[in-house]
């Protein structure tokens, strides 16, 4: 770190940004020093404070994506769940993930990337060290029947988690945050417009896995405060589980009840804590809404997403 000779600014530049985003971070390092990505981590790991070294940092996880089969394809990573492929529909195979720096490092290195290019998340089969990948992350029969399949496979790449008690380090939950309080304070002076239109503006671009995750982080605390407007806010959550291939509401609402987990890792957002309450005590009793929203997500994919957003 010191043969680099950062500055205090810029030490602090790269702090501020790899609380949002390590892959950023480590790519103005390598930018403005022209080191490595296996230095370029070492370094943000020295300047990062211990609460946000290690699991729930940067993270990454490989899909594969292709045809449906009439097959039953195992989904394993996050939810660890099996589904059927709905022949027809193109799928999304969840096979390796990567829960810290050096993993996701060594990952990259075997699939042939460079994680800090936005350009080459798409995985060139030719260059990917199988033998690798499939001892140390995923297993060999199942990459290569996906192969002869003609699946392609990308690798995703997830920001760090964001702590239960602290929306501070994202500007759209410290926003929602103060909004929340607001409408508790408040309530009559917030529309019910105005209110999903708040809750609809703290979500951010990011794979659908890390989406469904992200989402019943977001609207639980909503739906404790506006009950009446639930359904219209989980439609969020299930319309990405449904892009991943999970359409059984008592899977959905298993993921979102886990997603309040405290000693569950690898959580992509975790909640405020009155949101933690509601996905364990009132998520598990609205299994009913979830399957509504399912078929309303499939209905509206179905017919090639007409119309504005149902939310």
């Amino acid at each position: 770190m010191a043969e680099m000779k950062l500055t205090p600014e810029f030490s602090a530049e790269l702090l501020a940004l790899a609380r949002h985003s390590r892959l950023e971070a480590a790519a103005l390092l390598r930018s403005r020093t022209g080191c490595g990505l296996a230095a370029a981590m070492d370094v943000l790991t020295q300047l990062l404070p211990l609460e946000l070294r290690g699991p729930g940092g940067l993270s990454a996880s490989v899909y594969a994506f292709g045809p449906a089969s009439s097959d039953t394809i195992r989904i394993h990573g996050h939810h660890r769940m099996s589904t059927d492929l709905t022949p027809g529909r193109r799928q999304a195979v969840f096979l390796a993930e990567a829960f810290d720096d050096a993993q996701v490092a060594r990952l990259a290195e075997i699939l042939g990337i460079d994680p800090t290019d936005p350009n080459q998340h798409h995985v060139n089969l030719d260059r990917v060290d199988w033998a690798a990948f499939s001892t140390e992350f995923a297993e060999g029969n199942e990459t290569e029947s996906l192969r002869r399949a003609g699946f392609s496979f990308h690798l995703v790449f997830d920001t760090m988690a964001i702590p239960a008690d602290d929306w501070s380090s994202m500007h759209q939950l410290r926003r929602l945050r103060e909004f929340y309080e607001v409408a508790r304070r408040e309530p009559e002076k917030v529309t019910d417009e105005e209110f999903l239109s708040a809750v609809r503006g703290a979500f951010w671009g990011t794979n659908s896995f890390a989406f469904v995750e992200a989402a019943f982080a977001i609207i639980a605390p909503g739906c404790l405060l506006r009950r009446h407007l639930t359904q219209i806010m989980l439609r969020a959550p299930v319309r990405a589980a449904v892009a991943c291939g999970v359409e059984v509401p008592e899977q959905i609402v298993a993921w979102g009840v886990r997603c309040a987990d405290p000693n569950n890792p690898r959580v992509y957002v975790r909640s405020m804590p009155d949101g933690i309450v509601w996905l364990k005590n009132d998520l598990p009793l609205l299994q009913e809404l979830v399957a509504d929203s399912v078929v309303d997500a499939l209905e509206w994919a179905a017919a090639d997403f007409p119309g504005p957003d149902p939310w």
